[in-house]
Order: structure tokens, then sequence, then C-alpha cells
């Protein structure tokens, strides 16, 4: 996955959620700090994602823009829905994400992703 296919899965997930923060966990975490890694990178076509102030609406998610729907017959990537509990986080997590803000996040708005990579130590 892209850093471009990132954004338009943070935009698909602000249009079935009506929200504006996001957490990316896992894989598709590292663009967020890194915006264009190496190919062996962005292998993943899925990113997993969660509502930052509403994780109860992962689920639509999952079923608008998740593995097997249209978006990713259409797009060969998807969305995961997911929850806060899908990661073991370190203390101080919210110290250590990084914000993807820009054009292609502001479909609707202001959309902000905070993404933080789950093979860090914790501290």
């Amino acid at each position: 996955m892209t850093r471009e296919e990132l954004e338009h899965i943070i935009r698909a997930s602000g249009d079935i959620t009506d929200q504006y923060e996001f957490v990316i966990v896992g894989s598709q975490s590292i663009l967020g700090a890194v915006p264009r890694p190496e190919d062996v990178f962005t292998v993943s076509m899925e990113a997993d994602i969660y509502p930052l102030q509403a994780p109860e609406l992962a689920d639509r998610i999952d079923g608008a823009i998740g593995e097997g729907s249209q978006f990713h017959e259409t797009y060969g990537y998807y969305a995961q829905g997911v929850g806060p509990e899908t990661a073991c986080v370190p203390a101080g997590w919210m110290q250590r994400v990084h914000r993807i803000q820009n054009r292609n996040t502001q479909d609707r708005g202001l959309a902000t992703v905070w993404t933080f990579s789950t093979s860090s130590s914790p501290r």
C-alpha cells in the first residue's frame, strides 16, 4: 500500500463514520513517519484503522471498505476496521504518533490520522 492509497482509505473512513481522527496500527503505520518507504514495506494491501474518538464505528469501516468489498475489488486494497485493543501499545504512545494531514485526507473537512508502530518496545 502506498501513502496515497492510505490517504484514500482515510477519506473513505471519514465519509463512512463522519469522524475526523483515526488511528492506523500495524504495518501500514510506517506510512505516517515514512511517506515513501522502500517497496518491501508497501506489500500489504490492507490498513488496520479505527476512529480515535469512536472506535466502536470501526465495524462500519470494515463492512463498507473491508476485505471482499466493492472498494477492495475496485482498488485492490482495503481497510480492516479494528479497535484499540488490537495493538498492545506502550505508555505515552500518543506522544510518538505521526500526523497525516493534507489535501488528500480532507475530502469532507479536516481528516487527521495518528499512526504509530506497534513494533516499538514498551517504555
